[in-house]
């Protein structure tokens, strides 16, 4: 049975200075006195994130349709950019793209790049003939290898082994191990493991493979998933359905058709464009979910690989263009050890934080990798100008 797939998540940076537009560019950033479409109701929540000062539900026909957020603290990101995160339940719509489109050309919201996606692919079995909890179990004997490097993070009720350690809590017990993925685990036979993630939330690419079954029932019940299920085949039995995602952060490479040439560029559109969003996730399954049989050999990439995924779609591949060698890898690494340095210890010493906060700012101004840090998910707000206020703080735009 072929999988069916879909975008889960789709956030956009874009341009709002014509949509602030009065009297002049920038000379008033008020939403309420902005250029809005009368076809849209713009409501303000009671929130805010760390780098947006105010967040906007927006519907047309008292139907929530899209997240805006607007109006940035950091002096170093422009005044008039913004994020657009389109409603989940949006996206599997057939008229997604429409209503996209038409929302941005109708308030004068240009797009510029994609700030996140969550691609994904569902389905029963995997090419292989294989249950997803049974290539998850052999992945976890070794068994089976993952090519690529990640991190570790067990959690179960059977895996009490020599190098395990033993965590009480409210909820129960549970297992941690350190080595190389995230693990949830139950202990009945079908469903003993029921989640996998490879990558850190500062990663690129996040490869996470999980019960979908399960977490629509224990966590949320979308309908319009599961009738999308059902249009293509699946969960009509009491079999479990699984997903295989890719949660990539403002992507910096690109998929290139190995039949044609055909470069998947960034607009938005050719994600919800089912025959080139399967291509793309082929290429990203064929990199980021490269599962190999473990024969013993010394190096995985040269063990047998194991199909794992078959969409209809033509070949195609991750690409990586880099015509000279990249000098700032330092000043990135570096930058990237300050943000880390800082979200350690910012609930303990709050002057220590606001001054790492004004050293990262002044950093990535000083080496030109201001665009390259807010990209990767590097905080460079004016974290003061809002620690005082009594709104609901988000962490990051994800949790919008």
């Amino acid at each position: 049975m072929e999988a069916t797939t879909a975008v889960d998540w789709l956030q956009l940076w874009c341009d709002f200075s014509r949509f602030f537009k009065r009297g002049g560019l920038g000379a008033d950033l008020s939403v309420e006195q902005s250029r809005k479409s009368p076809n849209y109701q713009w409501n303000r929540m009671e929130v805010k994130t760390r780098t947006f000062s105010e967040v906007w539900d927006v519907s047309r026909n008292n139907i929530v349709l899209f997240t805006v957020m607007v109006k940035p603290y950091s002096s170093v990101i422009a005044k008039t950019g913004g994020l657009v995160k389109v409603k989940n339940e949006v996206l599997y719509k057939r008229q997604a793209v429409d209503l996209i489109d038409t929302f941005l050309r109708e308030n004068s919201i240009y797009f510029k790049s994609v700030s996140r996606i969550d691609l994904c692919a569902d389905f029963e079995t995997f090419a292989n003939g294989e249950r997803p909890p049974v290539v998850l179990e052999k992945i976890m004997r070794n068994d089976y290898w993952k090519i690529g490097k990640s991190k570790f993070f067990a959690h179960g009720s059977d895996l009490d082994s020599a190098g395990v350690k033993k965590i009480h809590s409210d909820k129960g017990d549970y297992y941690v191990i350190h080595n190389h993925f995230d693990v949830i685990g139950y202990s009945d036979e079908e469903n003993r493991f029921s989640y996998i993630c490879w990558g850190s939330r500062m990663s690129e690419v996040r490869t996470y493979l999980y019960d979908k079954t399960r977490e629509l029932k224990e966590v949320h019940m979308k309908r319009y998933i599961v009738q999308q299920w059902q249009a293509n085949g699946l969960g009509k039995t009491d079999t479990h359905v699984w997903r295989l995602e890719f949660s990539l952060k403002a992507p910096q490479f690109e998929i290139v058709s190995q039949d044609t040439g055909v470069v998947f560029n960034d607009d938005w559109r050719a994600y919800l464009n089912t025959e080139y969003r399967n291509s793309i996730i082929m290429a990203l399954a064929d990199k980021y979910f490269d599962i190999r049989k473990n024969t013993g050999q010394a190096r995985k990439d040269r063990e047998v690989h194991i199909p794992m995924l078959t969409l209809p779609t033509e070949q195609a591949m991750v690409l990586r263009f880099e015509p000279t060698p990249d000098n700032t890898r330092a000043m990135k690494i570096f930058l990237r050890k300050m943000d880390a340095v800082n979200s350690e210890v910012r609930n303990a010493r709050r002057t220590f934080y606001a001054m790492m906060q004004q050293c990262k700012r002044e950093y990535a101004e000083n080496t030109g990798l201001v665009g390259w840090a807010l990209e990767h998910g590097i905080d460079l707000s004016q974290d003061s100008k809002y620690n005082d206020d009594k709104l609901p703080l988000y962490e990051t735009e994800e949790d919008i």
